[in-house]
């Protein structure tokens, strides 16, 4: 299982599988939050058995990645890609319920980026969001991402690798004038 821990720039990701207990339960607390939960595509409240099970699934699973995300060692959020194939993915991520308002999303989504296609060599990242959710959506497109459907309530996005080489630059100044 490669890809366990890694660092983006201020970030440290740690796999679900290395957190200790303490760790894993505070994820399931964050997620289970009625404020991080809502803008899941799965609103139900996770049990502890079904989030431990869960993170045991990952072990043998290379078709998903779930990391606690750390910025100057505090624990803000959760970063995971799913759907894993040779060519692409699909991710997704949320902030701890006190830093929702925070622009550490802005970091994340940059973050994502720099893995699955600096680090990966993927050459496509998807992502589906609640058609409700306008402000991922407009983080989405400000970062390049293109809607390639709409179905069930949810928008269906995508970038490519030529599209994050051409922004590279550009977001990478604009994440460092935000993280001043």
């Amino acid at each position: 299982m490669e890809h366990l821990e890694l660092k983006v720039k201020s970030l440290t990701l740690k796999s679900y599988v290395l957190l200790s207990p303490d760790d894993q339960l505070k994820i399931l607390s964050w997620r289970n939050h009625a404020s991080v939960r809502n803008l899941f595509l799965q609103q139900a409240e996770i049990s502890e058995t079904e989030h431990f099970d869960f993170i045991e699934s990952l072990k043998s699973d290379s078709t998903k990645r779930y990391w606690m995300v750390s910025r100057n060692e505090i624990q803000i959020g959760s970063l995971d890609l799913y759907r894993i194939t040779e060519r692409d993915c699909f991710w997704g991520y949320f902030l701890a319920p006190h830093i929702q308002k925070s622009s550490l999303g802005l970091l994340l989504e940059f973050a994502v980026m720099e893995i699955v296609f600096d680090r990966m060599g993927l050459t496509a990242l998807k992502c589906e969001t609640l058609a409700h959710n306008e402000n991922a959506l407009k983080i989405h497109r400000q970062f390049g991402y293109r809607e390639t459907g709409q179905k069930e309530g949810r928008v269906y996005m995508e970038m490519d690798a030529a599209t994050w080489k051409e922004k590279k630059q550009m977001l990478e100044e604009f994440i460092e004038l935000l993280l001043r």
